[in-house]
């Protein structure tokens, strides 16, 4: 079938992480997409109200949603009361794990849950359970979701602890285009 192709040519390119690297995913995106206009346009593709049996109504226009700008001061005093209220050596202590889980070396738990630990993660195209090495792949050689849900509990923000994951792996800038 063609899910087994695309998975068999994912593998042989060495997975899903040098997939990215390599742009297969974005150039794939690309050409599905490019091949879906064509369909369209020529008419091979039918979507109904699109394309083909359409109201004729054209004049109809189309409702914008407009959100005042006093959502987003709103939102941006209740982050700031949210902020103020909260303890920030928990805050700090919480965001130093996520760093220190992402980068292999957090033994997990304190005061804020029942004491969680990490978790080594499992490779699943490697023999056996060992976890997978640092040197052999961008992935944390622990799980960080632990990490992750003390820093919730600590009540980090998720742009927060979005940084300090950021921190240790850096911010994807988008790889090669194809």
């Amino acid at each position: 079938s063609d899910a087994n192709e695309i998975i068999k040519t994912i593998d042989d390119m060495g997975g899903c992480v040098a997939g990215i690297h390599k742009g297969y995913f974005r150039r794939a995106i690309a050409e599905a997409s490019y091949r879906f206009g064509q369909e369209m346009e020529a008419g091979d593709r039918i979507i109904v109200g699109v394309n083909a049996y359409t109201d004729g109504d054209e004049d109809h226009q189309v409702h914008i949603l407009q959100i005042p700008h006093e959502v987003e001061t709103n939102q941006c005093d209740r982050l700031a009361d949210f902020k103020k209220r909260r303890d920030p050596a928990a805050v700090s202590r919480a965001l130093d794990a996520i760093r220190a889980a992402a980068r292999g070396n957090w033994v997990g738990g304190n005061s804020l849950s029942s004491g969680g630990t990490a978790v080594p993660a499992v490779n699943p195209r490697s023999s056996g359970s060992a976890g997978v090495s640092p040197a052999s792949s961008p992935v944390a050689p622990v799980n960080v979701m632990p990490a992750l849900v003390e820093g919730a509990l600590a009540n980090c923000t998720l742009g927060e602890m979005v940084q300090a994951l950021a921190d240790v792996y850096g911010r994807y800038t988008g790889g090669p285009e194809w």
